[in-house]
């Protein structure tokens, strides 16, 4: 059932590269082309190479996310969209595979564990995007089980394992931080249980204290050493950042696919309600504590729901009227009936099989499958864009200078660079806020944006803003092409 559970999953995500959004965030682009620079540079990267500064100095720009880039960059060289689409429904898989078994172990039959299981599917698709923070969906999960499963007194060794999570995490996402923050609250849960005189919760804090001494040390094998925390520091400390886009704000339970989360949400305080389980103190105060931050930012949603969902499986298992109703159905777990769940260990052969043929396929429907969203990522008319940017060049014998939509520029570096250099994009601690203030004051064409487009030679907007109405009638700019999502610009 596990291998089921992985190759749907799998098929799920993947599915999502059809006019969804997981090949669409503004920000797939210079993930990638991350290790072009790299290469091109022969070592990690200091300095942004990807935005037009002009007459300002290079940007600070640290590739501290290259391991989680590396497969998504691997999967995109081997079969275009297609691979980038597998690398990025793998983590999601493999979280899929890890917290169904994770539930089996619990005592779950595996009927109820499935269903749990797509559930947490369902909770964390708001955060399916082929970046590297689909790992630490995966690794959150893990520091949270090796958190509770220590608490029983199930994981006094492997608690350890940690050490070589944090390690790999701190080199593929800024997330390793929620890792060391769902610690603390461990460590805090269990030093409040050893107040009441509890010596094994003392011990335990000591243990865990010591093993997230190692965890920190160990972040700091990472190209750029302790910068690397003054570098996330500089984006989740900026409060301009944290009200810029809807990501960092509290989720939205009105838009498209809120429901998928939301019930989840109202599950959580129904389930603590009814159920006859009594939660120890680490589960619940780190769902709590997630819980929380996921009501005031709707990036930590699906994070909550990856460290709450083993807890709310259990509880529901544990609600006496609905135990009752399945004794009076003649639903048994006991061998030889549906339910009843074969416990014991489980190869990942035929899991590792299956990924290997689907990267196979991958290769074979190349071009024929994944495609981008056009209302929010219109490729075909920034292809064209760019296109004409190549013809342009060659003609002028130099780089042009374009302006574009905040949300594009990743795709013009995906898609252009070195040849093309973006005017903005989603990388905030880069472009820094005047820069990011200055592109919305031009995208509403208010005073002076002609003087900040003097040295612009093409333009690619969306066609509902002032700026594209502007530039319309004005003399100096003719349209070239435009569709119902894009727009473009030449100047005369």
């Amino acid at each position: 059932m596990a291998d089921l559970i992985f190759v749907l999953s799998l098929l799920i995500v993947f599915r999502e590269s059809r006019e969804a959004m997981l090949l669409d965030d503004p920000g797939v682009g210079w993930h990638l082309r991350n290790i072009d620079a790299m290469i091109a540079q022969g070592g990690w990267l200091t300095q942004d190479p990807f935005t037009d500064r002009r007459d300002d100095r290079p940007r600070r720009w640290l590739t501290n996310q290259w391991l989680g880039e590396l497969p998504l960059w691997i999967g995109w060289k081997w079969s275009g969209l297609e691979g980038l689409a597998f690398f990025s429904a793998l983590p999601i898989a493999l979280l899929a595979r890890w917290i169904y078994l994770a539930l089996i172990s619990d005592g779950l039959p595996w009927g109820l564990a499935a269903a749990w299981t797509t559930i947490a599917l369902m909770g964390t698709a708001c955060s399916w995007s082929a970046r590297p923070n689909l790992f630490t969906l995966l690794f959150l999960f893990l520091v949270a089980r090796l958190l509770s499963r220590f608490h029983e007194g199930k994981a006094n060794k492997s608690i350890f394992l940690l050490i070589p999570i944090f390690l790999l995490w701190s080199n593929i996402h800024g997330g390793f931080i929620a890792g060391l923050t769902t610690m603390i609250i461990g460590i805090g849960a269990e030093l409040a249980i050893s107040i009441f005189g509890n010596a094994a919760a003392w011990s335990r804090a000591l243990h865990l204290s010591f093993v997230f001494v190692l965890c920190i040390l160990v972040t700091l094998i990472n190209p750029y050493g302790i910068e690397l925390y003054r570098w996330i520091g500089l984006l989740i400390g900026d409060p301009f950042f944290m009200k810029l886009h809807q990501e960092w704000l509290p989720p939205d339970f009105s838009g498209a696919g809120a429901f998928r989360f939301a019930l989840i949400i109202v599950a959580f305080p129904a389930l603590m309600a009814v159920t006859a389980r009594r939660p120890h103190l680490v589960e619940l105060s780190v769902a709590v504590v997630w819980f929380y931050l996921a009501l005031g930012g709707f990036r930590y949603v699906a994070l909550w729901v990856v460290v709450a969902i083993p807890l709310l499986a259990r509880s529901s298992a544990a609600i006496s009227w609905v135990n009752a109703w399945l004794i009076r159905a003649d639903v048994s777990i006991q061998p030889g009936r549906l339910f009843h769940t074969i416990r014991g260990p489980v190869p990942w052969l035929w899991s590792a099989i299956v990924a290997i043929l689907f990267l196979g396929f991958t290769k074979l429907v190349q071009g024929q499958f994944s495609e981008h969203n056009q209302t929010m990522i219109p490729s075909r008319m920034l292809d064209r864009f760019l296109q004409r940017l190549d013809t342009w060049r060659e003609v002028k014998g130099r780089r042009p200078v374009v302006f574009h939509g905040y949300n594009w520029g990743g795709y013009v570096t995906w898609h252009g660079w070195p040849n093309v250099l973006n005017w903005i994009d989603d990388r905030n601690e880069v472009q820094g806020r005047e820069r990011i203030k200055e592109y919305f004051e031009i995208i509403k064409a208010a005073p002076g944006w002609r003087e900040k487009l003097s040295q612009v030679d093409w333009a690619c907007i969306e066609p509902n803003t002032a700026l594209a109405d502007t530039l319309r009638t004005d003399p100096g700019w003719k349209v070239t092409d435009e569709d119902n999502h894009a727009i473009i610009f030449s100047r005369r």
